[in-house]
């Protein structure tokens, strides 16, 4: 009979891991901001930067990604558009 009280305490170990490590996950997820970012001045700046950094990377030749496809996503509604060449060169 003790057998059977070790086997469901230790079910309920293993479920309280499991979603104690699920948990986590999610957390370091949202904490990360990795969901949808919300489109700041601070947030359209930054992906400005890296975009220039990234094309500048190869020379300006091809361009390193898709910029609307790049969170944030709402860019343009603070007036920061997709960079040209010339404006990363000087940036």
């Amino acid at each position: 009979m003790p057998s059977k009280g070790i086997a469901i305490h230790a079910t309920y170990v293993v479920a309280f891991v499991v979603i104690t490590i699920i948990l986590s996950f999610l957390v370091i997820y949202k904490s990360l901001d990795i969901i949808g970012k919300e489109a700041t001045r601070t947030s359209c700046m930054r992906k400005l930067t890296k975009y220039c950094q990234d094309w500048g990377v190869n020379n300006y030749n091809a361009e390193p990604y898709s910029w609307d496809d790049t969170e944030p996503k709402e860019c343009e509604t603070l007036e920061i558009y997709k960079p040209t060449k010339e404006e990363c060169e000087e940036f």
